[in-house]
């Protein structure tokens, strides 16, 4: 049987920290969207392990991505369990696994209940020296902030009541990933699609300024998976930015290997307010859109010839401190 502490490097999916741990948070988000694209709701589920003047607990943050509107609900830390074989986590009723979330809130601000599933979800490959989006970053034991995607695309089947109105989600797509660590990056940029023209087609990208022994690095990560192929850009495979360029409603992207380059143009859209954890307290704040839109053009070195072009809609949108502006002023 594999020691819980290793099956954590390879599962990153899972919980990755200690329920006594201090200065430490980890949080799951999930990204709903109805068969009509009328509802976008965003759950994210986690635990914040601060320090003696902030006691932990375990929350539940919710936003409606059509209005902007947010709660973070606290519960006690105590009331968070977890496996330790799979990613399983239950907050007092609630429950939320890659295939489930079931729901059963009642609090003076905000009633939900109800249970979703997915299915044929589609996962970012993991191998023995890449174990999740990270690649060989998730060895190293002291990194400020991890990432992992656990679902670029997946169906729900299911219905939630929310505040007494039922919203139906059978037909409609998911999205699901998670960060763990101490501090969120003191600056990133981050979005993700996964409603294109065409079905299975989902593109996740974040670039944020990394720690690394006394130093600082941009380090970035990109996918776009197209026609049951993932395209990765990122720092540790040999990509390279070419370009990052800030717009007054959005920024432009340009990244690049020795087979492709990606270019990645983003419309800000309005967005709601959410928080964000700093030394293991969710003392922070970052506005998030769902509702702002991206095109992709994905390009062929070899061929010299643009392979895919498309408009992703309902596109998850972070922007925190002025990465974009000069993204090469910080480097190993």
């Amino acid at each position: 049987m594999i020691p819980y502490y290793l099956r954590k490097i390879w599962q990153p999916e899972i919980f990755q920290g200690h329920i006594k741990k201090k200065k430490y948070y980890e949080g799951w988000y999930f990204k709903l969207v109805d068969n009509q694209e009328e509802n976008i709701i965003s759950i994210i589920p986690g635990i914040s392990l601060g320090d003696s003047e902030n006691p932990p607990h375990s929350f539940i943050q919710i936003m409606d991505g059509k209005n902007g509107e947010t709660e973070y609900l606290k519960f006690n830390n105590k009331a968070f369990s977890y496996s330790k074989k799979r990613f399983e986590i239950a907050i007092e009723n609630n429950y939320f696994s890659i295939n489930t979330l079931k729901l059963n809130i009642q609090q003076e601000n905000i009633s939900i209940k109800g249970q979703l599933y997915f299915k044929n979800t589609i996962t970012w490959p993991s191998t023995f020296f890449s174990p999740g989006i990270m690649g060989w970053y998730g060895f190293i034991p002291f990194m400020e902030c991890y990432h992992d995607v656990l679902s670029l695309d997946n169906d729900i089947e299911g219905q939630l009541e929310i505040d007494g109105k039922l919203i139906d989600f059978n037909k409609g797509k998911g999205y699901l990933e998670k960060d763990w660590g101490v501090s969120f990056p003191k600056e990133w940029v981050w979005l993700q699609s996964n409603h294109f023209a065409s079905n299975r087609i989902s593109l996740t990208c974040s670039i944020a300024i990394i720690p690394w022994i006394n130093r600082e690095f941009t380090g970035f990560i990109c996918g776009l998976y197209w026609n049951k192929r993932l395209y990765k850009f990122s720092t540790y495979n040999g990509s390279s930015i070419k370009k990052a360029e800030k717009k007054s409603n959005g920024f432009l992207i340009s990244l690049a290997n020795k087979e492709h380059q990606i270019d990645i143009a983003v419309k800000k859209s309005h967005g709601g307010t959410l928080y964000s954890p700093k030394i293991g307290v969710m003392c922070g704040e970052i506005e998030e859109s769902v509702t702002s839109e991206v095109t992709v053009s994905l390009y062929d070195i070899k061929r010299n010839q643009t392979i895919f072009c498309d408009v992703g809609r309902n596109c998850g949108l972070e922007i925190k401190g002025d990465i974009l502006q000069d993204h090469k002023r910080i480097s190993l």
